[in-house]
Formats: structure tokens, sequence, C-alpha cells
């Protein structure tokens, strides 16, 4: 996936035209790009959803493509032989046209 975007918007309706800076409490959403052909080219994510997703630590796992499952827990047999239990497979690259 290819993070293409973010964008803050205010959590209340009522603040949704007021100046950035009259904003009482905001959310942060992420724009992502999708290469797999299995899923929609577009998600939009909250922050805080990824965040929760990186989080986690085997056998733990949240899955940001379906947030409404919460976090779940792989069925690992044997956690004493397991040299994932409380590492986390994910890794973010940061592009710059600098």
């Amino acid at each position: 996936s290819l993070i293409m975007e973010k964008k803050t918007t205010p959590t209340l309706p009522i603040e949704a035209y007021l100046p950035k800076e009259e904003l009482t409490d905001t959310e942060e959403w992420i724009v992502i790009g999708e290469i797999s052909k299995r899923y929609a080219p577009f998600h939009v994510k909250k922050w805080s959803d990824i965040v929760l997703d990186l989080d986690q630590q085997h056998p733990k796992y949240f899955n940001i493509r379906h947030p409404e499952h919460g976090i779940m827990v792989k069925d690992v047999k044997d956690t004493t032989k397991s040299k994932k239990i409380g590492s986390n497979l994910h890794c973010i690259i940061e592009f710059s046209a600098e």
C-alpha cells in the first residue's frame, strides 16, 4: 500500500467550515493507494486505526482493511518456540521529492 495524502477534519460537524486554527477537536485521515488487485484502489483510514494496527505485537493483530473486526489474536500453538511473539512485521518507508 502507498500513503497518498493526509487530511485533517473536524470531529464536530458544526465546525466543518471554520478555519483550522479555530477547530476544537480534529481527526487525522490517511488516503491509501492499494497495489493489490484484490482490494479497492483507494482506502481512507483514520490515523488512529493505523496507529492501533502498528502498535499490535504478535500474536495480536488489527486488520486495517477490516477495522470492524477489532483486535484479533492469531492461534499460535506453541508460544515458547515462536520467534515472532512480541514483534511487529510492519514496515514504513518515507519518500521525499527533495
